[in-house]
C-alpha cells in the first residue's frame, strides 16, 4: 500500500514539474517549423526535371556551401534512374564571376576522376516523386574568389529504361555570391 501511494505521489510530482516543460518544448518546436521555399525547376525533359537551391545566396569566403539537388518525375509512368556518387550522376557546372568554369578543388578532381568507380544501382521513381541530395559545392569547386557564381546541374535522362546519353534534364540557374566583406576572420 505504501509503495503504491509513494509511486503515485512521485508520478504526480513529476507531472507537475515536467509537463509544463514538455508542453513548452512542443510549442517551441512547432513555432520553429518553417515552410520550405517554393522550388524553381528547370524545363522537364521526357517527364524528368531538376531543381537546385542553397540555404542562402551570399556566403563569406571559406563558408560551407551546400547545394541541394532535387530530381522529380513529372511524367505519367515510373522512371528508372541510376544512383551512385553525385559526380557520376550529375554534371555540375559552376561559373566563376568572370564567366569561366570554376576549377575543381583537389577533392573535386579526385571525386570526378573516381566518379565511375564504386557501387551503382538503379532506383524506380514513381510519378510526382522527388529525390533530393545535398553536396558541399565548395569542397568540389574552387569558390574562393569574391563575386557572383552561376551554378547549373544536368542529369542524363533515362527513357523507357534506356540510358539517353545525349538527352539531359537541366536545372534552374542558381546565383551564389561570395562576399569577402562578410568574412568573420577579418573582423
Amino acid at each position: 500500500m505504501f509503495r503504491v501511494s509513494c509511486i503515485s505521489w512521485i508520478l504526480q510530482f513529476a507531472t507537475v514539474l515536467l509537463l509544463p516543460s514538455v508542453v513548452m518544448a512542443e510549442t517551441d518546436l512547432k513555432s520553429e517549423v518553417k515552410k520550405p521555399p517554393e522550388r524553381v525547376w528547370g524545363k522537364p525533359v521526357e517527364g524528368q526535371r531538376l531543381s537546385i537551391s542553397a540555404e542562402k545566396r551570399t556566403y563569406c569566403p571559406g563558408e560551407r556551401i551546400f547545394l541541394n539537388i532535387c530530381f522529380q518525375n513529372v511524367g505519367q509512368t515510373d522512371v528508372e534512374i541510376t544512383v551512385c556518387r553525385p559526380l557520376g550522376v550529375f554534371e555540375i557546372n559552376v561559373l566563376l564571376p568572370e564567366g569561366k568554369p570554376a576549377p575543381f578543388t583537389l577533392k573535386g578532381k579526385r571525386s570526378y576522376d573516381n566518379s565511375s568507380m564504386g557501387s551503382m544501382s538503379a532506383r524506380v521513381v514513381k510519378p510526382q516523386e522527388q529525390i533530393c541530395t545535398d553536396i558541399e559545392l565548395n569542397r568540389l569547386f574552387d569558390m574562393t574568389l569574391n563575386g557572383k557564381y552561376s551554378v547549373t546541374v544536368r542529369r542524363i535522362v533515362w527513357k523507357a529504361g534506356v540510358f539517353q546519353r545525349n538527352l539531359k534534364a537541366v536545372s534552374n540557374t542558381l546565383e551564389i555570391t561570395v562576399d569577402e566583406s562578410l568574412d568573420r576572420r577579418q573582423k
